[in-house]
């Protein structure tokens, strides 16, 4: 065996043995005809036969499902893909890499393309994708609500000490972006977030933090220079528009007040222009 299939198997079987050789042996060969031999049809091929083998609730069904579903994303299997995956995100161990890897190919197959961009969500369609490790796609929906003609986007959050989370909105366009407009109201009590935006480089800017009323909407507008360095509030630095390829809408609730709990954000009539 080659000194590079080594160093992976070392790797890949590092706490091995603790869910038995068997298995271990299996999905190290599984993996590695997908990853070094370049091969997701065999691969596949072992992690089917390693599924039919295992109790349905064997503590390594998560992995195995994962790994596959990494290989039959490979294979242009793309349903097939997201079955499993969906079944490694509440798995207790793969769990937060499935969210995040889940999270992150649909927020590639939902990239704005051009400009202007507008989503009202009545066709049901919404291109902000749910923020990882924690949460799940279902987490977004849209729904109709008494006091707003239409439907609106939902996004159902449990607010918890010291904890922040997301929603995301990628675009990769010609010209560049100069403003964002959305509208927003919170259910069950205020909610306070903060819009950063994401250059090519990986660098953030920021907003003010907003306060979303529970009982009225708030209209919402930014234009892309008024963001600051999110490290670096005071700096004079100005983000620009050409390399912004990220919106992120960031629940910050919990740093700012003292409610916790269930509460839905509801959003309607993004633009970006």
């Amino acid at each position: 065996m080659p000194a590079a299939w080594l160093a992976a198997a070392a790797v890949l079987c590092g706490a091995a043995w603790a869910d038995g050789p068997e298995e271990w042996a299996a999905l190290y060969n599984g993996r590695l005809a997908g990853a070094v031999d370049r091969d997701p049809a065999q691969a596949i091929s072992v992690y089917d036969a390693v599924l039919a083998y295992l109790d349905e609730d064997d503590p390594l069904r998560g992995e195995l499902r994962y790994w596959r579903g990494r290989a039959r994303l490979d294979l242009g299997q793309r349903d097939g893909a997201i079955e499993d995956l969906q079944a490694a995100a509440e798995d207790a161990r793969l769990g937060p890499e499935a969210r995040t890897f889940l999270g992150r190919l649909e927020l590639t197959e939902s990239t704005v393309t051009s400009l202007p961009f507008t989503q009202d969500f009545d066709d049901g369609e919404r291109s902000f994708v749910r923020g990882w490790p924690n949460g799940r796609r279902d987490d977004l929906s849209v729904v109709r609500l008494s006091d707003r003609p239409g439907q609106v986007l939902a996004w159902r959050r449990n607010v918890r000490e010291a904890e922040s989370d997301s929603i995301l909105l990628a675009f990769a366009v010609d010209s560049a972006p100069e403003q964002l407009r959305i509208t927003a109201r919170a259910d069950a009590f205020d909610a306070r977030l903060r819009i950063l935006l994401e250059d090519v480089e990986g660098r953030r800017w920021t907003a003010p933090v907003l306060v979303i009323p529970s009982d009225d909407w708030l209209s919402v507008e930014l234009g892309v220079a008024s963001f600051v360095p999110a490290e670096a509030p005071a700096s004079r630095a100005r983000p620009s528009g050409a390399a912004i390829r990220r919106i992120e809408i960031r629940d910050v609730t919990a740093f700012h007040t003292a409610d916790r709990g269930e509460n839905r954000l509801f959003f309607d009539d993004a633009e970006l222009h």
